[in-house]
């Protein structure tokens, strides 16, 4: 299935075909032990981000559009690599359908390593 994968360290974002039996393989791809699931937009599209990401000593961070609900996509940051996919009907995983790879190339945003305060 058509997904979107954002690797802070390397600072890029590819258009992937993710084809994972199921949920175990999301944390291979972020190289995560916990995650949590950022909603992009009304269409479903979700990111799926290491929910450790802000608790390291120190981290690689992005900003990517998120859709605010009313009008427009806004900036939001993030800690780590993440994977973007869509959910059919069902709730299962799906191809992305809202958030356009274009959208996705023009609007994020690479911030570097940072250390994290705590």
């Amino acid at each position: 299935m058509k997904a979107y994968y954002i690797d802070p360290i390397l600072k890029f974002v590819a258009e992937v075909d993710y084809i994972g039996e199921n949920y175990k393989e999301i944390y291979k791809w972020i190289d995560a032990t916990t995650f949590d699931v950022v909603n992009l937009n009304s269409f479903g599209d979700g990111m799926y981000i290491d929910d450790e990401g802000i608790l390291k000593k120190s981290n690689y961070f992005f900003k990517v559009p998120v859709w605010d609900g009313r009008r427009e996509y806004v900036q939001q940051m993030y800690a780590g690599k993440a994977l973007i996919l869509g959910v059919d009907s069902k709730g299962d995983s799906d191809n992305v359908k809202g958030l356009s790879f274009i959208l996705l190339q023009d609007r994020i945003e690479f911030l570097g390593e940072r250390e994290i305060q705590q």
